[in-house]
């Protein structure tokens, strides 16, 4: 789809990107500004607390909500990712080896280029 029809899904709060951009796609923010969303791996710091933190839940598992944190870490183990009930809904923590990757949404302003307004690669993304 071209821009102008990509934007007009973007006006009706559908989120839109380009292939070869990745994990990157735009959105509107809380005040109706369009925004970059990148994936990012971030650092994930934790303490002893965490041991007994309940409000934890496995994505994509509808019956597996508001579990202790213990209770998690057969199913990160099994691939499988996670995220406590404050988190930004985009955000979550994965296993990788013997450590833990956080992953979110980190939003950008959008500066687009002449190459955003003259492609016809745009997509809407399914929610």
């Amino acid at each position: 789809m071209n821009f102008k029809d990509a934007l007009a899904e973007l006006n009706n709060n559908k989120k839109i990107r380009r292939p070869k951009w990745g994990n990157i796609h735009l959105a509107k923010d809380e005040d109706g500004n369009i925004k970059s969303y990148r994936l990012e791996a971030l650092n994930f710091r934790y303490d002893l607390d965490i041991l007994n933190s309940d409000g934890w839940e496995i994505l994509h598992e509808n019956d597996l909500e508001n579990l202790n944190f213990v209770d998690i870490i057969p199913h990160l183990r099994q691939h499988k990712r996670a995220r406590f009930e404050s988190w930004p809904k985009s955000t979550y923590i994965e296993e990788s080896g013997n450590s833990f990757i956080m992953w979110q949404f980190c939003e950008y302003d959008f500066k687009p280029n002449f190459e955003c307004f003259i492609s016809d690669d745009w997509e809407v993304l399914d929610e």
